[in-house]
């Protein structure tokens, strides 16, 4: 069972294989907002030893909520968590990702899994070639948006600002051109 508050991993996620990299707890307190610096585990408690319930993937914004023993309490798009204050860089007190980079990630599997390419802002594609109706999934970094299209030259096309672990069924495999906004 569950502590209040901590939610359950879905089902389709329990199944799935995490990434696992060291946690190394540091010092320190405080609320405000983060960004993973890479790739961490999100735990059920403040410690190695609690169970995996997400992964932050690098350049990743989260709130944090408390900070205790060298672990935060984080929130974000997915099951929020413990996360070791090493692997956490402040962006700021109340708000604003002034620091946070700007990226948004193709995936060619759900759940941003499989091969990828990464871009910044302003960067647009007409024709993805060899990617073309291969995303399956995409990560976005900061405050920015992604217009993923149908069509090559930028049409029938819909607009992401978040994370999208997996793509509508009229996108998913089926994007041909996108392009990005601040």
């Amino acid at each position: 069972m569950l502590a209040a508050g901590l939610g359950a991993v879905p089902q389709v996620l329990a199944q799935e294989t995490f990434v696992i990299v060291p946690d190394n707890p540091g010092g320190g307190s405080g609320v405000g907002n983060a960004v993973a610096t890479s790739n961490v585990n999100v735990r059920r408690g403040p410690g190695t030893s609690y169970a995996v319930v997400d992964v932050l993937r690098a350049g990743q914004s989260v709130r944090i909520s408390n900070c205790n023993g060298g672990w935060c309490w984080v929130n974000h798009g997915g099951p929020s968590g413990w996360v070791s204050q090493n692997f956490l860089s402040r962006t700021g007190g109340g708000g604003g990702d002034s620091n946070v980079r700007r990226r948004a990630c193709f995936y060619d599997d759900i759940r941003f899994r499989g091969r990828s390419f990464c871009v910044g802002v302003g960067d647009s594609n007409r024709d993805l070639g060899s990617w073309n109706n291969r995303i399956a999934s995409i990560s976005i970094s900061g405050a920015m948006t992604v217009e993923v299209c149908e069509d090559r030259n930028f049409r029938r096309c819909e607009d992401f600002n978040r994370d999208v672990a997996t793509l509508p069924w009229w996108l998913d495999g089926n994007i041909s051109s996108f392009r990005t906004f601040r």
